[in-house]
């Protein structure tokens, strides 16, 4: 699926790819506005989470994954996005990430690195290995026990999880 600017330039491909859940865990691989289901999957999976505001589809595939749903990936471009500063997907990352990880603390009990990857470098790919700089900390409740953690990378690239264990 095509990704475009404010400006109708064409800035990239959203990274669809063959559907499986662990694929889906590393990062998203299913674009919301080049998906279709019937309507006898809705009956079967439920409505949207109304209490998600950035990652309900997220959620949704994950929930349609679990209930036995069948996902298939169709290579064609049937629809566009659009990305740019204004856009929630990239005003309110924080938020955004946030949302991912509970989703993915709830439907697969973990959150994969490449979703940290791309809380602390917007604009580079989750799974890419080409980084521009150093990470910086978040302070962000990672493992959903209502304290703020910290998250810090350092200049090897790893990832250091400190708990708020008081």
């Amino acid at each position: 699926m095509a990704v475009y600017d404010k400006e109708d330039n064409k800035t990239g491909m959203y990274n669809t790819d063959v559907y499986s859940f662990e694929r889906n865990m590393f990062d998203c691989c299913i674009c919301q506005p080049a998906s279709f289901w019937k309507k006898r999957v809705a009956d079967i999976v439920g409505k949207f989470d109304e209490d998600l505001h950035y990652a309900m589809d997220y959620d949704y595939w994950l929930r349609m994954d679990r209930a036995g749903g069948r996902i298939l990936h169709i290579p064609d471009i049937l629809a566009a996005s659009r990305r740019y500063e204004g856009t929630k997907t990239l005003s309110q990352r924080e938020e955004i990430f946030k949302e991912i990880f509970k989703i993915c603390k709830t439907h697969g009990n973990y959150v994969s690195r490449s979703y940290f990857d791309g809380l602390w470098c917007p604009g580079v790919p989750f799974h890419s290995g080409d980084y521009y700089g150093y990470t910086a900390p978040t302070v962000i409740d990672v493992d959903g026990d209502g304290d703020m953690d910290i998250l810090l990378g350092d200049q090897s690239l790893n990832i250091n999880f400190i708990e708020n264990v008081g």
